[in-house]
């Protein structure tokens, strides 16, 4: 499960401008779901000139967190870091309950309900009975 993070850190570092302006259109995207919420419309307001620090904070969590839990070290903390990073991504990408489109909607329902399930297995490394880094690497 950790190489997924990994991997999608890695492509992110050597594809900085397009992940960067990736964010920044999720960012604009969000504008028109967030119309009536004003709250939500100044916090994306903040993140857009920030959006190099958000990748950066989201490449080192991804690596960070694939890193500890890939090597069986600090595992429930990697854990942890992932769940930091997937939980806002999660929201941000899969908005299903906005799309009007009814096959839009399932595929984002879909990818949502994967992310979320990813989370939990997350969820049970950070918080479930300590695991022994000979049977992680065993299995």
């Amino acid at each position: 499960m950790s190489s997924i993070f990994i991997l999608s850190s890695l492509i992110k570092v050597f594809h900085w401008n397009e992940a960067r302006e990736q964010i920044i259109m999720q960012f604009f995207g969000w504008h028109v779901y967030a119309d009536r919420f004003q709250f939500v419309q100044k916090t994306l307001d903040t993140l857009i000139p920030l959006s190099s620090a958000v990748l950066m904070g989201s490449i080192s969590l991804g690596l960070i967190g694939g890193l500890l839990i890939l090597l069986g070290v600090r595992m429930r903390l990697g854990a942890f870091f992932l769940i930091l990073l997937i939980l806002p991504t999660t929201l941000l990408d899969h908005p299903f309950w906005f799309e009007v489109m009814k096959e839009q909607y399932h595929l984002q329902l879909a990818m949502f309900m994967k992310s979320l399930s990813i989370a939990g297995a997350l969820l049970l490394i950070a918080v479930g009975p300590k695991l022994k880094k000979e049977n992680i690497l065993l299995s």
